[in-house]
């Protein structure tokens, strides 16, 4: 099965002004907008193949559905971050300073493969956009074993 990632999706405070600032940082366009059953606005926001879809909570919206980025629901896994990849390191780093990005955990994170920078977009959402030389990341061969270990001893299959 040949699959790619198609969208995340985020609840946003503000739709217009989330939109406007993955446009100012990542030059997303928007591709679609609408609204809810009940009123809140929606649309999606991408380039190239990234799309994001973002639903505004809404000042009335009580329903544990769309927990508030800021107060997300005590109830069973979140998502941490979502990461997005620059080809252009000095690129990224110049709308760093341009837009005068706070980095979270430590700054400038040096992974063995690749670089990355945390960032929060106006809704507390953390990106992760990391930097490598190379345009697909490569990874050494994992250890057979280990993986075994995963699958709590079934043979799952390694890459």
């Amino acid at each position: 099965m040949n699959l790619k990632l198609d969208h995340i999706n985020l609840t946003v405070n503000d739709f217009n002004e989330s939109a406007l600032w993955y446009k100012k940082v990542f030059d997303f366009d928007l591709l679609e907008i609408g609204e809810t059953y009940d009123a809140r606005k929606w649309g999606i926001v991408g380039k190239n193949d990234i799309m994001i879809c973002m639903t505004e909570l809404g000042k009335s919206s009580k329903s544990p559905e769309w927990p508030s980025p800021k107060s997300p629901s005590s109830e069973g896994p979140s998502m941490n971050h979502f990461g997005l990849r620059v080809a252009e390191r000095e690129l990224w780093e110049q709308t760093l300073k341009v837009n005068a990005l706070k980095l979270y955990y430590g700054g400038i994170n040096e992974y063995p493969h690749s670089v990355s920078w945390y960032v929060k977009d106006p809704n507390g959402h953390t990106i992760e956009v990391s930097y490598t030389e190379k345009n697909q990341m490569e990874f050494p061969p994992l250890d057979r074993d280990l993986a075994k270990t995963v699958g709590a001893g079934k043979d799952i299959k390694v890459g």
